[in-house]
């Protein structure tokens, strides 16, 4: 049996630690891969200045504003990645949360050639996902598709009460407001369905607060257990895919 394993998102003394005022200023890791995983879960605050690696082991942290990849074996060193990227500006879009001009909105792709495109902003709701999606402000939300080919039409069921609406995409049309006749509260659970697709998705709403910073974003995301959006949050502001170890 593989010794590889991720660790999920859970809320508890780890995070309860990261959450505090003083560990935002520090490292955070937000992925976790292989057989040292259960010692970095994700949340936790990196306060030492080495990290000691297995083979086989993945971990991404964000620090200074970036995110980096550590693979092992080896000893890496906390701290440095302020200095290669200043990631202030592209984080401001990726949280900006307006409505406008979003009829042609691309897609970015990801950070290896043979990954799917990821969204372009933080709070686009990713149709093609069941995933539980974070929101400042629900007025504001728009829906978003990777593949931005064809013409689309969509259908959004309210599982309270399965009051429905329509939304359709043209050709080249990633992004689309949500429908003004269906409104968004907190705790809301929406499925989405199209015609001719296998399952529809389903996403579950909270609200939360717009954060400052790259750090205090990831943690109000890991809190509340919006993990799609904080693969988005790590896969925008990456300076490079690995890095290699100190010796």
């Amino acid at each position: 049996m593989s010794s590889t394993k991720v660790v999920s998102f859970t809320v508890g003394t780890v995070l309860a630690v990261a959450f505090s005022g003083a560990a935002l200023a520090e490292a955070l890791v937000v992925r976790a891969i292989g057989p040292s995983s259960a010692a970095y879960p994700v949340g936790r605050p990196l306060t030492g200045a080495n990290v000691t690696l297995q083979a086989g082991d993945q971990l991404t942290i964000l620090d200074g504003g970036a995110t980096r990849t550590w693979q092992g074996p080896g000893r890496f060193t906390v701290g440095g990645a302020s200095e290669k990227a200043a990631p202030g500006a592209n984080f401001a879009a990726l949280v900006s949360q307006r409505t406008t001009r979003i009829a042609r909105t691309g897609a970015v792709r990801g950070t290896r050639g043979d990954t799917p495109p990821r969204s372009p902003n933080l709070w686009y709701i990713d149709t093609g996902k069941t995933a539980t999606v974070c929101m400042p402000d629900f007025k504001a939300a728009v829906l978003w598709r990777a593949d931005m080919t064809p013409t689309a039409t969509m259908t959004l069921t309210r599982a309270a009460d399965g009051k429905a609406a329509t939304v359709n995409w043209a050709a080249g049309q990633s992004g689309v407001v949500w429908p003004q006749d269906l409104p968004l509260t907190a705790g809301d659970v929406v499925r989405i369905s199209r015609p001719g697709a296998e399952a529809s998705t389903e996403v579950t709403f909270k609200q939360v607060r717009a954060a400052e910073t790259p750090e205090a974003m990831a943690v109000t995301l890991i809190e509340a257990g919006c993990t799609a959006q904080l693969d988005v949050l790590v896969s925008s502001l990456a300076v490079s895919e690995d890095e290699a170890p100190r010796r």
